[in-house]
Formats: structure tokens, sequence, C-alpha cells
């Protein structure tokens, strides 16, 4: 202890003494405890600006994310009373056994339902605008945006000489028609695009299918989808029957491909969840569509027969494609392997490049040998 005073007395000596030599008006050790000269600091509203800025965007990030998602459940909950009725009536199994829907997010909710005739599964999934996203819900005012059920159903096999053959059929507003072209494989590759029922004072006209025959648009319009698509506040926005992916398969989904199916598939707008009728109408007609076309939808026998041959060429195309891929991949490596060979090569002393140019040469000669031989 009496070290350190000692050393804590040389310390305030030492200070002293420095601040001796910086100023004329040092009076001793005591001006050491003296107040400081007070510096005036600008505190006034405007310097906090900034912060203030970042503080009321956390609120405001924090209260829209509960009131959006309290907003979201309260919407989910209705829908779903609307919707529930429906699927009840037509699926044994409906939800996963714990209840109607599968949240999957503050804005995403899914549907299951099975145990139907004419199909394997019906999923629905219930996107909802990002209420609870406040930088995405601003997006969303800005551009056109609606909360949305998409459904999925999967029909039964296609048995082999079935009188419903694969096929692909498509209906979309006119103004999605080319994007919507271009992004499925199922359409681009199989079908082409004409105007739906195309009549100068029907709403309909508004409309392009995606074809492969042309009996297809007089058979989906004697389902009664003309006078769907022409009804006021129709739900339904986009309609496809398909056998086809919708992305462009490889050599990886060829070979594990499950066995063909036909699949349903539609997007319904939620305009308001106060008037649920316009949706619960497109679901039934979707659902009467599921047995429609196995019992129904009748193709004329050279319809038949150019789907089956356009699905063969298509897949001899993919499996071309595949083959020519690899074949482009293996050339790469083998020039990949030659070049490493080469850089390796220049590296070696003279007699040892002509050692390993005379191995070469052997090994060319070996395989040119064991090519006449196959040939002979």
């Amino acid at each position: 202890m009496p070290l350190l005073a000692l050393a804590t007395l040389a310390g305030l000596i030492g200070t002293a003494a420095a601040a001796a030599e910086q100023s004329e008006t040092f009076s001793g050790l005591g001006s050491l405890f003296r107040r400081r000269e007070v510096v005036d600091v600008d505190l006034s509203w405007d310097q906090f600006i900034p912060e203030a800025l970042i503080i009321l965007t956390f609120v405001a990030v924090a209260v829209t994310y509960f009131y959006g998602a309290r907003t979201n459940r309260a919407l989910t909950q209705r829908i779903a009373r609307a919707l529930k009725p429906v699927l009840d009536q037509q699926f044994s199994y409906v939800g996963d056994g714990r209840g109607f829907l599968l949240t999957d997010g503050a804005s995403h909710t899914v549907l299951y339902g099975s145990g139907r005739r004419n199909c394997v599964s019906l999923h629905g999934f219930l996107q909802l605008k990002a209420r609870q996203d406040l930088f995405r819900y601003l997006y969303s005012l800005i551009t056109p945006s609606m909360d949305r059920l998409e459904i999925e159903v999967h029909l039964s096999r296609l048995e082999e000489g079935a009188s419903t053959p694969g096929f692909v059929f498509g209906v979309v507003p006119r103004r999605m028609a080319n994007s919507t072209f271009q992004d499925r494989y199922d359409l681009k590759t199989f079908t082409r695009q004409v105007p739906f029922l195309n009549h100068p004072t029907s709403g309909s006209s508004k409309f392009t299918s995606f074809i492969e025959a042309p009996e297809f648009i007089d058979a989906f319009a004697a389902t009664g989808l003309r006078e769907l698509l022409t009804s006021p506040n129709c739900a339904l926005e986009e309609l496809f029957v398909t056998d086809q992916p919708l992305e462009e398969p490889t050599a990886e989904t060829i070979a594990d491909r499950p066995e063909p199916h036909l699949k349903l598939q539609a997007v319904l707008a939620i305009r308001s969840a106060d008037n649920m009728a316009p949706v619960v109408e497109a679901l039934e007609y979707i659902l009467a569509l599921v047995d429609y076309i196995p019992e129904k939808l009748r193709i004329r026998v050279d319809t038949k027969a150019r789907l089956l041959k356009a699905r063969t060429e298509a897949l001899k195309g993919l499996i071309k494609s595949e083959a020519e891929l690899r074949q482009e991949r293996a050339q790469q490596l083998k020039a990949e392997k030659k070049k490493i060979a080469a850089e390796r090569v220049s590296k070696m002393s003279p007699s040892a490049q002509r050692k390993w140019e005379e191995k070469e040469h052997k090994k060319e000669m070996r395989r040119k040998q064991s090519k006449m031989t196959r040939k002979a």
C-alpha cells in the first residue's frame, strides 16, 4: 500500500508538471480538481432527427407486424369458414387431422383434402398480402396485388388406353398470356395460343387459351367455363389442366418421373373476404371438372394419336438434348485434362518430354488398333 500511494503521488506531480509547462496560470495541485470549462452543446430537436426517424421506423415495423398478422389471421378464418363446407362435402379427409388449416407463416396457409373419386389429393395455397411486412405491404399498395387462393388437384393415374388421354389446356387473362407461355415448359412445348371464345359481346374475349387441338375449346366451353369467366366479380384468374411438368425435365427428372397423371391447377382471386360467393363458385366449378375430365370429356381418335405422337417426340428430344449435353461436358473435361497434362509436360526436362511423347504415341496406336479390331 505505501508503494501504491507513492506511485499515485508521483503520477499527480508528473501531471502537475506537465500542466505547468502548458499553462502560465498554473497554481498548484488544486487546479487539477477545479471545474473545467463548460462547452456549449446544441441539444435542439434538429440534432436528433436521424435517431428519431430510426426509432419511428422500428416502431412502425413492429406495429405493422402485429396489426398485419392479426388482420391476416382474421381474414384466414373468414375465408376458411366459407371454403370448409365445400371441401367437407367433396372430400373424406380435410386438413391434417388436427385442423382444417395448416399455417405456414403470417400470410401463407395450406389446405389439404383427400379421399375423393377421380382424384388423389387437393392442395390449396392461400396467399394473402404481406400485411405484416411494412415494406412489402407498401409495395403492394402501388402495384397490382390481391389475396389469392392457388388450387392444385392431382387426378387419378392415366390408364393406358383410357378414353381421356394426357393433354395440356390453359386459360389466362390476355395480358398475362405471353409471359405465362414463356415461363411454362408444358405450354411452350405442346400448345399454341388462341382467343378463348372470342366474341365481340363476350367478356371471355379478354382471356387467352392454350390448346393442343381446337376441340378442347368446345369441350371446356360445355362445362360452363364461358359463363363463369363472364360472370360479375369472377374469381377464376387462371386455369390449367396438364400432364406435363412446368419446368423442362432433365435426365434425372425423366428417370424419376412418376406415372402419368393429369394435374388441375387454378388461381382464384379473393377480392373481399366479406363476399366469398365468387370464390366458392369457382372452387365448385374446379371440383366439377375433376369428374368431367375422366368421365365425360371425349377426344377424337386422330386427336389422341397426335397427342401421343407429340409426347413421344418431346421425350425423344429431351433424351437427345441430354445426350448432347453429356457429350459436351465429356469433351470439356477431356480438354481440361489435356491442358493440365500439357502444362505438366512443359515443365519436364527434354529427355522426360521425349519419353512422355513416346508413351502417348504408343497409347494412341493401341487405341487405333482396338478400333480397327472392333470394326472387323
